[in-house]
């Protein structure tokens, strides 16, 4: 499960910083919280 996590944490960030410049970064941040407690 740890190995991956490590992938599937990045790949959210890397969503997360995609959408930095708009609305959606607050909807992605809060999918990042609980992406990262569902893995």
């Amino acid at each position: 499960v740890g190995v991956t996590q490590a992938p599937q944490e990045a790949y959210i960030f890397n969503c997360q910083v995609t959408y930095d410049s708009g609305p959606q970064q607050m909807v992605h941040l809060k999918v990042f919280g609980i992406g990262r407690y569902l893995l």
